[in-house]
This record gives structure tokens, sequence and C-alpha cells, in this order.
């Protein structure tokens, strides 16, 4: 996968909500955004790094688009957090361990566009 991202773990109290970087760089290297729209998605563990800022899950993507909004199949989506097992799901609590497209957005609301 070729980008990492996160919540902004290094302050939560930014306008920008999130943080992208590419695979290769280190986790020092993310850039704060507003939103972020991500193709081939997969939610995984976070590295030891950012786990030591309480970020236990990170998504990766192999691609990450100009800003754009969610398209009409696009389901909410929640974290579940670290003591209900770190798990993204939707209204029905059914987990989504890989999406299509995820749109997050400058008002912290996650959507994804599940695998067809």
């Amino acid at each position: 996968m070729k980008y990492v991202i996160s919540a902004n773990y290094r302050d939560r109290n930014s306008a920008n909500k999130w943080l992208v970087r590419r695979s290769s760089q280190h986790p020092d290297e993310a850039v704060e955004r507003s939103t972020v729209h991500a193709k081939g998605v997969i939610f995984c563990p976070s590295t030891e790094f950012e786990t030591g800022f309480g970020c236990t899950v990170v998504a990766y993507a192999e691609e990450v688009m100009d800003e754009g909004s969610a398209p009409e199949n696009a389901i909410d989506l929640r974290f579940t957090g670290m003591f209900n097992g770190n798990n993204f799901v939707d209204a029905s609590g059914k987990v989504h361990e890989q999406l299509a497209e995820l749109h997050l957005g400058a008002d912290g609301k996650i959507k994804g566009v599940p695998l067809s």
C-alpha cells in the first residue's frame, strides 16, 4: 500500500483531523489534512510509533485523491475504539476491514464505499 492515513494524534484539537503520509515515510512526516478521499483501503494496527500517541488503527490506501464529496452509495461508519475491537462498523454493526473508497470529513465523519 502506498499511503498511511490516521486520525491526527499529534494535535487532537486541530481543525485538520487527519494525517496522511506515504508508507515509505516516517510518521513524523505525515501531513495534516482537513478531509481525505482514498481508494483501495484496508484497516490495520498502527505502528509502534503511532500507538505511542494513542492511535491504534490506521488505514492503508493504494491512492489518495484530491478532496471530493462521498458518492451516494457511501455508508456512514464509526470507529469502535480500542476497548471494543478497533473496528470500523456501519449502522447495522457490520465490520468493514476493507473499502473501495474512504471519505474522511472535516467534521470527523467517516464514510466508506464497500467493496462490490
